[in-house]
């Protein structure tokens, strides 16, 4: 499992791996990558995930003004940023695909 001290002391030792995928995303959702390191730096694990291929990963939830998801995996001694998302942006998405209008603030309309 991935422990929160493991976290920071991979981020100090700058061994955050950042693909163009994730910049792309993140680009996409109004997030920047300061945002996502800073969650790293700062956050809870909320949600382990120890059977993940190629390597275990975690859920970082950043409760801040703003809150944000990470989810990074981790080999020996590197940490994978996989994906970066608001909740609330995810709860909005969910509920229109359910056919439920949600607006930002997730009032159902």
């Amino acid at each position: 499992m991935i422990s929160e001290e493991y976290l920071r002391k991979l981020c100090a030792r700058n061994a955050v791996r950042i693909t163009a995928h994730i910049v792309k995303r993140c680009g996409e959702r109004g997030i920047s990558l300061e945002q996502v390191y800073q969650a790293l730096v700062q956050g809870s694990i909320i949600k382990q995930y120890p059977e993940d291929k190629p390597y275990p990963s975690c859920l970082v939830l950043r409760n801040a003004a703003a809150p944000l998801h990470v989810v990074v995996s981790a080999s020996e001694g590197e940490l994978y940023v996989v994906t970066a998302y608001s909740p609330a942006q995810l709860l909005t998405k969910w509920a229109v695909k359910k056919g439920t209008a949600v607006d930002k603030q997730g009032r159902k309309g």
